[in-house]
């Protein structure tokens, strides 16, 4: 739940500081003060960010709430002003204001705190509702391509002006920035160290931004990191910080079931499971699979298979996926292994290497789907056009 962005302002510097210090060291709010004296009435006059919650110190006879009640509703913030509670006509003009309350002074500490607390709730649930898609990658067995699809997914999104974190899972080895040619300076561990100050502000500082908008959350630190070390639940809370700033939140997620990848997969809106037409990636896609259904509680419904670097002359045939991995719903990229290698070795996602090639087709078929697709529609993938954007199979 990220922290209530509070403006404490009025005319009296001591008012300020009295209930500044009612909210020091409390979890649940990040405070700023403003110490109204250069003659203008509006409190939120030239305020850069709009706060979620105004504490306003009113004296009889002064503007603010006047200047309030002038503000449109839909860009007020939630008001509470405090002061003399015997001012009626005080009280009265905090309610035209559109007041949540009027706090008597002295101004109690439980119920200040119980009232940023309610706001802190009601931001979490709107939120909720606005916040960005958790997409996992993952290989169904080593070497299917989940961090290549995973990095140029997530450029395409970006590229398509929407906001997006690429996640790198992998805390021992951390290889996704070498698909986008990054140097990451900071790292997912420390951001899971500071969390408790993290606001969104301060939570893309621990990323690193490519050209195309897409910012990098890396995994490595210089000491070896296991899963085991890192806490499910301040991972997942890291990422929910992330999911309210971005339009997606993109993990590509180590082969690895365990309690620190299942937290990951359990709060997933889509996972995209990748394999290829052998005999061995089948077996292990079929377990992973299973695995997630059975023991992690995953709807088959949040799964979707792709089948990466699809040949149609290949002996195991779409038909052999489906009955395999029990699905009728399958995705493919085609196969292009020169220009693909030219895309890794070069750190250049694939759409600038060579736009016009099948492969990044495919890609840039996904990517659309995924930034156009609606929660309400059967998955997350329906807008998929046939043939070189991508191929769908449905049915036999």
């Amino acid at each position: 739940m990220r922290k209530v962005r509070v403006l404490i302002a009025g005319r009296s510097q001591d008012a300020i500081r009295s209930v500044e210090a009612l909210l020091d060291g409390f979890p649940k709010c990040r405070t700023e003060s403003r110490l109204m004296s250069n003659g203008h009435s509006d409190p939120l006059q030239g305020v850069a960010n709009a706060p979620d919650l105004l504490l306003l110190h009113h004296v009889t006879g002064q503007l603010e709430l006047e200047a309030l009640i002038r503000t449109p509703a839909a860009v007020r913030p939630t008001v509470v002003v405090f002061g003399d509670g015997n001012d009626a006509a005080g009280m009265r003009m905090a309610m035209r204001a559109g007041a949540r309350d009027f706090l008597p002074i002295p101004v109690s500490c439980e119920e200040l705190r119980e009232i940023v607390a309610a706001v802190a709730e009601e931001i979490a649930a709107e939120k909720a509702a606005e916040d960005g898609d958790l997409l996992v990658f993952i290989n169904g067995k080593g070497g299917s391509g989940s961090s290549f699809l995973a990095a140029n997914v997530a450029h395409g999104l970006a590229s398509n002006d929407r906001k997006v974190t690429l996640v790198d899972m992998d805390l021992q080895f951390a290889g996704l920035r070498h698909y986008l040619d990054l140097v990451p300076k900071r790292c997912m561990i420390e951001a899971i160290e500071a969390l408790d100050s993290l606001d969104e502000v301060a939570a893309e500082a621990y990323t690193c931004e490519h050209a195309s908008g897409l910012r990098l959350l890396a995994a490595q630190r210089a000491e070896l990191v296991l899963n085991s070390n890192v806490a499910p639940d301040r991972l997942v809370a890291l990422l929910q910080l992330y999911r309210s700033i971005n339009d997606f939140v993109i993990v590509d997620l180590p082969r690895t079931i365990d309690v620190l990848t299942a937290s990951v997969l359990e709060n997933a809106d889509r996972i995209m499971v990748l394999t290829q037409q052998s005999v061995p990636h089948l077996h292990d896609t079929a377990r992973l699979l299973e695995l997630m259904r059975q023991e992690i509680g995953v709807s088959s419904g949040s799964i979707q298979v792709v089948v990466n670097r699809y040949d149609k002359r290949a002996d195991i045939t779409v038909a052999d996926v489906k009955k395999a991995l029990k699905t009728e719903d399958l995705l493919t990229i085609p196969n292009q292994f020169k220009v693909t290698a030219e895309s890794i070795n070069s750190g250049m996602p694939l759409t600038e290497v060579r736009r016009s090639a099948a492969v990044a087709k495919g890609l840039q078929g996904l990517s659309q789907s995924i930034s156009g697709a609606d929660a309400s529609n059967q998955g997350l993938l329906n807008k998929v056009v046939p043939g070189l954007v991508a191929h769908r199979f449905l049915g036999s």
